[in-house]
């Protein structure tokens, strides 16, 4: 069970590191999207909307490397918890409002759009987080001396950095094409 729980949640934690990336890559698209759930005052305003899709993008990082880095802390998976309960709002608002829309939830590295097939990942993203949180492994599966976690954070560094590399040269052939 031990190794079915970590798997799962490195496989979140370099989820939200390729997502938050990805957006903060390419974040005047996803601010489009962020604008679409904003009550019309909000919307207007560019640099607010800009702000929120930057601190959202910048948490889904920040707790990404943290679940990996630390891979027995309760409050992170409970934070990975809550950012994928906030992945499965954006898609049932998304569906019902803005149908067809782009959701850019993985910048450029995707074309993925609010539909029912949407809904079904982010539940599952969410059972999956919720699975992780009641199942975090115990400290003798996860003991990790400094360096170890170091390393994690270090490996996590390389995930985003590949990923805004991707975002950026798909966003530069887009551009030539």
């Amino acid at each position: 069970m031990t190794t079915a729980v970590l798997i799962v949640k490195v496989a979140l934690a370099v989820m939200l590191l390729m997502a938050g990336t990805a957006k903060l890559a390419v974040i005047h698209e996803f601010a489009r999207t962020v604008s679409l759930f904003a009550p019309g005052a909000i919307q207007t305003r560019r640099r607010l909307v800009g702000a929120i899709a930057t601190a959202f993008a910048v948490c889904e990082v920040a707790i990404g490397a943290l679940s990996l880095a630390f891979p027995r802390s309760t409050p992170v998976e409970e934070a990975v918890l809550g950012v994928t309960l906030t992945f499965v709002v954006a898609s049932v608002l998304g569906f019902a409002f803005h149908r067809g829309a782009s959701c850019r939830c993985f910048g450029h590295l995707s074309r993925k759009s609010f539909d029912a097939t949407g809904i079904g990942k982010s539940v599952l993203i969410a059972l999956s987080a919720a699975f992780v949180v009641s199942s975090t492994p115990g400290r003798e599966a996860t003991a990790l001396t400094i360096v170890g976690h170091l390393l994690l954070l270090g490996t996590g560094a390389l995930v985003a950095v590949a990923t805004m590399t991707a975002v950026k040269e798909l966003e530069a052939s887009s551009e030539t094409m």
